[in-house]
């Protein structure tokens, strides 16, 4: 193989090989629970294995009702959502800062966005007439 082949076709091997949260094609992609077609960003979610293998949802709400359902993505996945202000970043759930509202109309009506920092959150919570809650206690 050529030398001016070889750097290019290692950047790409190792690009597949990432893990990570990957962009959600939004009006392409489908929830990986719902089978609904992922229409809004900043409300998106991801599972991603250690395997690399990526989760896609349109909502957090059903992201949780995977992980509950799904015994394979319930261990060595770490689970990603998207930053409510800004739908192309990913947050890991442990690092993000959660307010549930009703004036979120989130596509699967679980109302929860996700926030980078605990500032925005309490912003957000008192614009929308929500309250910041605890991930685990926003699905029972």
């Amino acid at each position: 193989m050529p030398k001016q082949f070889a750097l290019p076709l290692a950047l790409v091997v190792l690009m597949s090989c990432s893990s990570g949260p990957k962009p959600i094609l939004l009006g392409k992609d489908q929830c990986s629970f719902c089978k609904m077609t992922i229409m809004e960003g900043n409300f998106s979610a991801q599972s991603v294995t250690s395997k690399g293998k990526v989760y896609k949802y349109d909502d957090l709400r059903c992201q949780m009702n995977d992980i509950k359902r799904n015994a394979s993505i319930q261990k060595q996945t770490v689970h990603y959502v998207a930053n409510y202000l800004n739908g192309e970043e990913f947050l890991e759930h442990g690092q993000s800062f959660f307010v549930m509202a009703a004036d979120f109309n989130s596509p699967m009506a679980g109302n929860v966005a996700a926030f980078k920092t605990e500032t925005d959150a309490k912003e957000l919570a008192e614009q929308k007439g929500g309250q910041p809650i605890m991930l685990q206690d926003a699905f029972r």
